[in-house]
């Protein structure tokens, strides 16, 4: 894992007082105020596009043994309200 060093980092500071922070709080530390922490060191990386890798292989449908083997009929769905209702 490559880490960025500090030049690499914004740096952020309040729009009220003045004061620096390493990374972005919510609250100026020094002043208490609400929302004024602002970057003002180098900007950050914007997103890039990224290419999508050739498919490997076409999708398949389910089917065969695995869809054949489900039964959602109404005779399956009475029996198991019935079994549970009893168990109530």
């Amino acid at each position: 894992m490559a880490t960025r060093s500090t030049k690499d980092r914004p740096a952020y500071r309040c729009s009220e007082c003045g004061f620096s922070v390493p990374k972005w709080v919510g609250r100026c530390p020094e002043c208490q105020a609400w929302g004024s922490v602002e970057e003002a060191g180098a900007a950050r990386a914007g997103l890039h596009a990224v290419n999508a890798g050739p498919v490997s292989a076409p999708a398949r449908p389910i089917g065969g043994s695995y869809a054949a083997g489900i039964s959602y009929g109404p005779a399956k769905f009475r029996r198991l309200v019935r079994s549970l209702t009893r168990a109530c």
